[in-house]
């Protein structure tokens, strides 16, 4: 054969194995169970049913080291891969193909993408969507940490909710024809 003939015959196999299809995940926990005190959910005014993980949560702390078997199924919840036993899932409309968001009933997000950018994608979707109202308090009061104030602390100012108003002496000079 040919040199140019290996080497096609070469590109061919590589490219082969770059586009093959992405497998399911393989769940080996026998166990796996969380709960998160707060809640799921990152929306302004919560929605009905956002405190369920809190008031399964407040059952569990009364009783410290006295926790049994059987209340791990009643005050965590499922941890493993994919939506059951923690249905019925709920779809969610999302702008990107080859990316699927099932939203368990703790609204617990579930991904599936075809692709490893499409699970980034999703993680960031996610991430803008339930924590979207801290990422906009964010965004102006983390420049206090840019600039280290005194007297003021950023992530006080972020989980406190104050809004401050950038001044004249925060605006980067090379966005400002100012400077």
């Amino acid at each position: 054969m040919p040199r140019w003939g290996r080497v096609v015959v070469g590109a061919l196999v590589v490219i082969g194995l770059a586009v093959q299809p992405a497998t399911a995940a393989t769940d080996f926990a026998q166990t796996a169970r969380n709960i998160i005190p707060s809640g799921q959910f990152g929306a302004v005014p919560p929605p009905t049913g956002a405190d369920t993980q809190a008031q399964m949560y407040d059952g569990l702390t009364p009783l410290f080291d006295q926790v049994t078997g059987p209340d791990l199924s009643t005050y965590f919840k499922s941890e493993r891969f994919g939506v059951a036993p923690d249905g019925p899932a709920t779809s969610e409309s999302v702008p990107r193909a080859g990316v699927t968001i099932l939203r368990d009933k703790f609204n617990v997000p579930h991904v599936n993408a075809s692709t490893y950018d499409g699970g980034i994608w999703a993680a960031g979707w996610i991430a803008a969507e339930d924590r979207g109202l801290l990422l906009q308090q964010a965004r102006y009061n983390a420049r206090v940490a840019a600039i280290d104030a005194p007297g003021l602390d950023a992530l006080s100012l972020i989980s406190g909710l104050p809004s401050r108003r950038r001044s004249d002496m925060t605006r980067s000079p090379l966005r400002d024809p100012r400077y």
